[in-house]
């Protein structure tokens, strides 16, 4: 792209220009006309030689431009439209897959405040019922969790069906891969614990020699 090319080159709002690096084309006013900047990449001169095969009038609407041209139009002028997608795209789109804090359900405050003043008036008008009440809505659920221990207690052991063992020939074929640094001394003691393992063909892996590399 030859010249200086500034923002308000590009037709393209905001919100339309984060598109542009996904097709590798920006629309630019250049010379009193509308042309297309298309940067070479993957199959897109291919494309853009049917095209002109196909549409010859067209050919002069269009302008080549390197993808490091493209990335650098697109961070200066539009750095802040390409970054909110980035930082924000998944968490709108696909909320339950982002890292991002949920956003906090908004409270009534006003409720609050009424349900204060109501328990702060029940207190002041019939203190001794209120305590009653709230004694025996604890005796209920202090009850109620005794009884469900009791029922745990008294409710059969779910049976654990053993897994049949399968044949040697059957079973898959596992790397075991142990992470050693100048710890020479480990190194008998840990080949001893690996052949107690039972284990088909364990034997066959197991290293018969140490081999000490000094760097």
């Amino acid at each position: 792209m030859k010249g200086a090319v500034r923002r308000h080159d590009c037709p393209l709002s905001d919100v339309q220009i984060t598109y542009a690096p996904r097709h590798n084309m920006l629309p630019l006013h250049r010379d009193g006309r509308l042309v297309y900047v298309q940067s070479l990449e993957g199959y897109a001169a291919r494309r853009i030689s049917e095209l002109t095969r196909k549409y010859s009038n067209i050919s002069p609407r269009i302008r080549l431009a390197t993808r490091a041209e493209l990335d650098g139009f697109l961070i200066r002028h539009a750095g802040h439209a390409l970054a909110v997608p980035a930082a924000d795209g998944l968490k709108n789109r696909l909320p339950h897959l982002s890292a991002a804090p949920l956003p906090r359900p908004s409270r009534n405050h006003w409720r609050l405040a009424w349900q204060a003043m109501a328990l702060a008036c029940a207190f002041v008008i019939a203190p001794l019922t209120l305590i009653q009440i709230c004694g025996a809505f604890l005796a209920i659920w202090f009850l109620l969790f005794t009884c469900l221990r009791l029922a745990g207690s008294f409710a059969p052991r779910p049976r654990i069906r053993r897994l049949a063992r399968l044949p040697d020939d059957q079973l898959p074929i596992y790397s075991i891969v142990v992470a050693l640094y100048r710890e020479a001394t480990s190194v008998a003691p840990l080949i001893r614990s690996l052949e107690t393992l039972d284990y088909p063909g364990i034997m066959a892996q197991t290293p018969q020699a140490i081999w000490t590399v000094v760097a």
